[in-house]
């Protein structure tokens, strides 16, 4: 009487088989992972830089508009500069340019609160017109190249 073969286990074809079926989605879902991270990080900078963006703006125009118009050392018409003065507070560019620094006691040395860190391209005061206000352009870049420009020319002074 014979006995019947079991085939126990895999033969090599299967096993190479099945190893290259297993790479090939090991390696499609490493890929998916590092581009979604990479996306992650891309918009997570960009939301950061609006962030920072709208905070600064939102400082300034509160502070402006809490100011009368005595308050606010500002360039001469039609001109522009990189400092806005309102009285007591200051906010202007560092020394390198790359930062927006909120001064809340001009006068004392040491309690500059960094409002933009590395990112601004451009700080621009500009006195309105119609002499009621300024107008504050803010554009700043991240390390991805994500730019954004927002500028205020609605603030208007205390009475």
């Amino acid at each position: 009487m014979k006995r019947p073969e079991h085939n126990a286990g895999f033969t090599l074809v299967e096993l190479i088989i099945a190893l290259a079926a297993a790479s090939i989605l090991a390696i499609t879902a490493g890929i998916t992972v590092v581009y979604g991270y990479s996306g992650w990080r891309r918009n997570n900078a960009a939301v950061e830089l609006q962030r920072d963006a709208t905070l600064a703006m939102y400082r300034m125009s509160r502070a402006i508009r809490e100011a009368s118009a005595a308050d606010v050392t500002t360039p001469l018409a039609g001109l522009s500069a990189e400092q806005l003065t309102i009285q007591p507070t200051e906010f202007r560019v560092n020394v390198n340019g790359d930062c927006l620094l909120y001064d809340p006691n001009a006068g004392t040395d040491g309690d500059e609160v960094v409002i933009v860190d590395g990112r601004l391209e451009t700080f621009t005061v500009t006195n309105l017109a119609t002499g009621t206000g300024v107008s504050i352009t803010l554009e700043l870049q991240n390390e991805n190249g994500d730019e954004i420009t927002i500028t205020n020319a609605t603030t208007a002074f205390r009475e």
